[in-house]
Formats: structure tokens, C-alpha cells, sequence
């Protein structure tokens, strides 16, 4: 296996496909099941340090290029990126990493380009630390933008909604590595007896201060998915915000539940581990490929009061069943995740949150025809622009006078509810995902 070229090839498919990072990813490293622990690790470092800093990267590579970075071909791009990531952040000996990327090119579509990538790398590592920033004293929001890697379009957001710190404090910690996370599943063992079965794959494992059920693995040893205990179902991999919305629902055992948009099950699992199997909850995706990692997971986390279901979650029939909760997870711009998912920050634009507001908003009113009378449904999304969130639901209520909002903190989560009795999340606040989370009453 050579990491950089699998790191090379990773990159190159994320700009062609819109599947995720990790498929992307975990896809090319199943293809080497057999590399050695310190290649594989080599090259997802290079995936997510490239996409996680490839605005940054891009500016040190302006001054040493004749040519605009945009006139380039995109697998010279990708190579040059990931050359200055290597430079820049990793400890390689410059001679070794300069003439590994020439080699890549020369073996690959970037071959008639090798001598650019010669003169460039070579160039960087010469006049790197002489390459300087925006001024933060004239264009903060500029500089904000190329010192973490986040779209000036979304700085200026992050600024606008929270002020100059908050914003520059949220961009720092989407630039730390996050540690895995895992939701200890109850149906079948204990964050304790769980703990003790992890004890040698990671130097620390502590519960989350949101939620004492996820552990958080510090310096673990390995890959997430080589952790035991997965195929029996004792844990699921979970951001602790998520657990949060699912339990802030308030679910209970016999009732009957609804997750509108499953997913492949995270938040299903954890729903039908809080109604300790018992009740009817159903779970509702689009997607048949999402649909059949849902059932597999759902079935591997031992749950046996759910029932699957491939529909359109705003074409659902609200005359078959009502529902004591429904649980609105609705598809967002994800802006709330580039900490652990780096790639959307490229991928996502300024005029997604209000073109995404129009599905949400139409999502939310056919769950409160499904929702029966005293009921609760919680909306959420791992995003924190406004359209997709405050102003969705401020909307629905104007329209819809028999609901209203009710805040439901609990001992863990009551810094995360605003005054305005919305349920927030930040990742340098709370060392989680960002979320949003209204939940909401139906009058008896």
C-alpha cells in the first residue's frame, strides 16, 4: 500500500462523488486490509489534514506557483495540497516527501506536470515561513478564513450570528481532531462493563458531560471500527449531542414512537434503547440503500420493537397511525459537523440553508399531523444557521397555534438551552457536534 496515493486517489474521488469522506475513505483502506497500522494511518492523517486546512494550504502555495491555483488540473491541485500538508504539519524529511509526490505524478494523470510539482514543493519548503496571513487588524473575517480553512461565506455568518470571538473560537476547535466517540448500547451492556472491555485499545476513556452513556477514546489505538464489541452490538459510534436530542424527546417504554428521518439508525437504536424494546417505533428513510444499513444496524444493536420503512418522509399517509413522540432529525446543510467531516465545508454553499428550509418546514408539518393529541415531537439538525433552525420553527408556530415550545433540560444539558428555549450545542463550548433541537407540544 502506498499511502499517498491511496490518500491521492481518496481526495480525487471526494471531488468527483458526492458520497461521504468516511465511505470514500473506509472503502480505499478495506481495499489494503493488510497494510501496515502506520501506512493506513499516514494516509487518512493526509485525507482529513488536506481538507481540514485546504484553504490555509492553498495560500502557501500562491506565491510559488506562475499560474492561478484555479487554472491548474485537479490532480495537480490534489498534489501540491497534499505536499504542503506534509510540509507544513507533518515531520517527513523535506527531500523524502518532494520526491514522493514527484514520484505520484509521474506514475499518474498529473505526470506531464511533475516538473511543476518539483519546482513548487521545492519552492514551498524554501519560502513557506515567509508567506503571511491576511491582516486580522484590517479583514479579520479574511483572516479568520485562511488561518482555519473555512469559507469566507461562513465566517462572515459565524461573525454576524456571534461576534468576532465566538466565531474565531468555534473555527479553532472544528481544527482539532476530534476523539471518536461511542454510545455504550444498554440493550446489551453497560458504559461500565463497556469501559472495562475497551481498556487496552485507548490511554483514556472518560463518559461524555453530556451524556455519562457515550465514552469519549482518547489516544485509541486503532481504527473506531476494529474496537470490540461492535459486530455483538454493545456500542454504536455517536456524537454526544446526538444522543442528547434522542433523549431529550422523552420517550418512554409502550409508547409509540416515530423516527421520521432515520438515517441508518444512530438515533433509532438509541430511541428503542430508551424504550427498553418495548412499544411500536417506527423508523422512515428514502433511501434504499440507507434503509438496508438501517435494518443490519438496528439488528445488530438487538432492537425488536421497530419497524423499517422506505417513504418519503413529507409523503407519509398521517391517517394510518398518530404518535405519542416523533422525533424530526431533518436533512440540513450539516454546517454543525465540519469539525469531524471536513469535507463539507467545501461542499456546501451560502444559499443551501434556505433552499434546505422549504423540505424542513414541510417535513415538520406533516410530523404534526402525525402527532397525536398532548404529544411532543423534537425537530433537529446538526447545523447552526438560522433559516434551518429558529426561523423554521418561529414559522411553524405562527402557523400552527396548537403547539408550543417546550424546553426540556435535564442535569446534563441545562447550559446548552438559550432564552429563547432552544437547545444548542458548540463544538468549542461542548467538545460535541453542533445541534440544534426545538421541542415541541401539541395541546390535549
Amino acid at each position: 500500500m502506498e499511502p499517498r496515493r491511496l490518500a491521492f486517489d481518496t481526495l480525487l474521488r471526494l471531488e468527483k462523488t458526492p458520497q461521504r469522506l468516511e465511505t470514500v475513505l473506509n472503502r480505499n483502506l478495506a481495499a489494503h486490509a493488510k497494510a501496515q497500522p502506520r501506512d493506513r494511518a499516514l494516509a487518512t492523517n493526509l485525507v482529513y489534514g488536506v481538507l481540514r486546512n485546504r484553504l490555509y494550504l492553498d495560500h502557501l502555495l500562491k506565491p510559488f506557483l506562475r499560474q492561478s491555483l484555479e487554472s491548474l488540473d485537479l490532480p495537480v491541485l490534489l498534489i501540491l495540497r497534499l505536499g504542503a500538508y506534509e510540509q507544513e504539519f507533518l515531520s517527513t524529511p523535506t527531500f523524502a516527501s518532494v520526491n514522493a509526490y514527484v514520484e505520484l505524478a509521474k506514475k499518474g494523470p498529473a505526470k506531464k506536470a511533475k516538473g511543476l510539482v518539483n519546482a513548487c514543493l521545492r519552492g514551498l519548503d524554501r519560502g513557506r515561513k515567509k508567506v503571511k496571513l491576511p491582516n486580522s487588524e484590517t479583514n479579520l473575517n479574511q483572516w479568520l478564513s485562511v488561518r482555519y480553512s473555512h469559507p469566507l461565506w461562513l465566517v462572515n455568518e459565524l461573525v454576524s450570528l456571534w461576534g468576532e470571538q465566538e466565531a474565531q473560537s468555534w473555527c479553532e476547535a472544528n481544527q482539532e481532531k476530534p476523539a471518536p466517540t461511542i454510545r455504550a448500547n444498554t440493550l446489551k451492556t453497560s458504559p461500565q462493563v463497556l469501559t472495562g472491555l475497551l481498556a487496552d485499545h485507548a490511554k483514556e476513556i472518560t463518559s461524555h458531560t453530556l451524556d455519562p452513556q457515550v465514552l469519549v477514546l482518547k489516544g485509541l489505538k486503532g481504527g473506531v471500527m476494529s474496537l470490540p464489541g461492535f459486530d455483538e452490538g454493545f456500542w454504536q459510534a455517536q456524537d454526544p449531542a446526538a444522543t442528547c436530542v434522542t433523549r431529550l424527546l422523552g420517550v418512554e417504554p409502550g409508547m409509540r414512537v416515530l423516527d421520521l428521518c432515520a438515517g441508518a439508525g444512530g438515533k433509532s437504536g438509541h430511541l428503542a434503547e430508551l424504550m427498553k424494546n418495548q412499544g411500536q417505533l417506527v423508523c422512515v428513510d428514502p433511501s434504499a440503500g440507507r434503509v438496508k444499513a438501517l435494518k443490519e444496524n438496528l439488528a445488530r444493536l438487538g432492537v425488536k420493537n421497530a419497524r423499517v420503512l422506505k417513504a418519503e418522509a413529507d409523503k407519509l399517509d398521517a391517517k394510518q397511525m398518530l404518535y405519542d413522540r416523533i422525533l424530526i432529525d431533518a436533512p440540513c446543510s450539516g454546517l454543525g459537523v465540519i469539525g469531524r467531516r471536513p469535507d463539507l465545508r467545501w461542499r456546501r454553499s451560502s444559499q443551501d440553508p434556505k433552499r434546505l428550509a422549504l423540505l424542513q418546514s414541510e417535513i415538520l408539518v406533516k410530523a404534526a399531523e402525525m402527532l397525536c393529541p398532548g404529544g411532543a415531537a423534537l425537530y433537529c439538525t446538526c447545523t447552526m444557521m438560522p433559516e434551518e433552525n429558529k426561523e423554521v420553527i418561529e414559522s411553524f408556530l405562527q402557523s400552527h397555534p396548537e403547539f408550543s415550545l417546550e424546553p426540556a433540560p435535564d442535569e446534563y444539558t441545562k447550559d446548552c438551552w438559550t432564552k429563547d428555549g432552544f437547545f444548542r450545542t458548540m463544538p468549542h463550548r461542548q467538545k460535541s457536534d453542533a445541534f440544534f433541537a426545538a421541542r415541541l407540544r401539541k395541546k390535549a
